[in-house]
């Protein structure tokens, strides 16, 4: 029989996984989104640049930071 503890532990890993694909994707467009809200002329490429940076696990993505 399943106690409090354990309960607790399911919903942990239930909602884990669902807070990093947030965290992913809201750091994937920062840099785009900051672009753009300044007008930057090559936003779109920031924004490219980023979501590169983020499948690349993290090796792009705070050039196209600096970049917006």
């Amino acid at each position: 029989m399943m106690d409090f503890f354990d309960i607790i532990a399911i919903v942990v890993l239930a909602v884990l996984p669902v807070v990093a694909v947030v965290i992913v994707v809201v750091l994937g467009s920062l840099p785009g989104q900051i672009a753009m809200k300044r007008g930057h002329p090559q936003a779109s490429a920031v924004n490219v640049a980023s979501w590169l940076g983020i499948a690349t696990l993290g090796i792009l993505w705070p050039l196209a930071l600096i970049w917006a």
